[in-house]
């Protein structure tokens, strides 16, 4: 699926270019992710995103910005005399549908998110378990601030928050979620950063 649709923003990026609005190109970064509900607290999770996007200007400092991202979330079990060393990585991808709106070289950005999940990996001091599985799909809200040095590259400052659950609640991992838009469950929580480059 992440090939076929990486394959469709690539021969579909040239149609955008040559418009004079817009522009597309390359993103790569590092997250730092939780899940609220899973009863432990702080992003202590790394991990990486890549990925392509492409940007259309609709006014004056007014601009549309779709991605497709291989991103990296999850959570992890800070080590101490009683961790049982809990961590859950999980490979999204994630199609953010942004508005940003431009003010000399910073701008601000918003807008929701599909995550379609990939693969994911569970594991404690005991090995690989699954006590249920996640969802195939979340639906996430996006706000971000950049950057830019220059007319192609920026800096992207960004947090994530789950709109519905990642993984339906079970009592096994601690309590759900302060936030139950969708009915009680894992949500997922990340912070990241990344360079842009446009063509």
């Amino acid at each position: 699926m992440l090939i076929r649709l990486i394959v469709i923003f690539l021969i579909l990026s040239p149609v955008f270019t040559r418009a004079q609005s817009f522009s597309a190109g390359v993103k790569g970064g590092m997250t730092t992710s939780q899940i609220e509900g899973d009863g432990l607290s702080g992003f202590d999770l790394a991990g990486l995103q890549l990925g392509f996007f492409t940007k259309r200007k609709v006014a004056e400092d007014w601009y549309a910005q779709m991605e497709i991202s291989w991103v990296q979330k999850g959570s992890r079990e800070p080590i101490s005399d009683t961790s049982q060393l809990y961590k859950v990585k999980l490979n999204y991808v994630d199609i953010p549908f942004l508005i940003e709106w431009q003010y000399k070289k910073i701008s601000l950005e918003a807008g929701p998110t599909l995550s379609v999940l990939v693969s994911s990996k569970e594991e404690n001091v005991y090995g690989e378990f699954t006590d249920e599985e996640f969802n195939r799909f979340v639906l996430e809200a996006q706000f971000g601030v950049n950057y830019y040095f220059s007319d192609r590259w920026k800096i992207n400052f960004r947090s994530s928050y789950s709109i519905t659950p990642a993984r339906e609640f079970f009592i096994s991992l601690g309590k759900p979620s302060l936030i139950n838009i969708g009915g009680l469950g894992q949500r997922n929580a990340f912070l990241s950063t990344a360079l842009y480059y446009s063509f």
